[in-house]
């Protein structure tokens, strides 16, 4: 009675169950428009470039815009990876972004003073000073602060780089689509164990 009860249970119980989506992975797989973690072992860059607007055979112009989607993948996965540290520690990480030293600037000679003759009868010399003029600076204070900012950007920048290099040289091109006219999209994509885990392992170089 009790193993009949127990087949009853078991049957009644297993009605209700439904087996997981066999497409599961293949779906992730298939995933072509999300950029960051797709999970824990699986991180995806997806680029978009505009196509260069040249005079050139059609392979040279896709291979100019695979080298440009090279470079901006990695500015790409530098800010996602810093983005998850960030959500995952709920503190920023580094210094260098907020920087105020500024940058060094040699202060301007002293006026020089020179001797002339005097056309006065009595023929004596008289000291005239010349004024020394700083050379004149075709950068306006905006466009020096945006250019001194763009400095520290790329020095953090850098620096993160170097921090990442260990998963950003991992990426590999999985896809390439030309199918629009004025843009091609790449998607880069690294599979790995404990990807995010050694991400927040990451140490960040200050």
């Amino acid at each position: 009675m009790l193993r009949v009860l127990s087949v009853l249970f078991l049957t009644f119980f297993l009605g209700y169950c439904e087996p997981a989506d066999p497409e599961y992975r293949r779906k992730v797989w298939d995933n072509l428009s999300d950029s960051g973690f797709i999970s824990h072992d699986y991180f995806q860059v997806v680029v978009t470039v505009p196509v260069p607007n040249q005079e050139k055979p059609l392979l040279t112009l896709r291979e100019d815009c695979k080298a440009r989607a090279i470079r901006k993948r990695d500015e790409m996965s530098v800010n996602l990876l810093l983005a998850q540290v960030s959500e995952e520690r709920k503190t920023w990480i580094g210094v260098g972004v907020n920087s105020t030293v500024p940058k060094y600037e040699p202060l301007p000679g002293p006026p020089q003073a020179v001797r002339t003759k005097s056309n006065s009868p009595m023929g004596t010399a008289s000291i005239a000073t010349q004024n020394i003029q700083a050379p004149v600076e075709d950068d306006s204070p905006e466009e020096k602060k945006e250019k001194k900012k763009t400095e520290i950007v790329n020095a953090d920048y850098l620096t993160y780089r170097a921090s990442f290099a260990w998963l950003l040289d991992k990426l590999f091109l999985y896809r390439e689509d030309y199918s629009d006219p004025k843009s091609c999209t790449f998607v880069f994509r690294v599979v790995d164990a404990d990807l995010l885990k050694r991400t927040l392992e990451s140490k960040l170089i200050p």
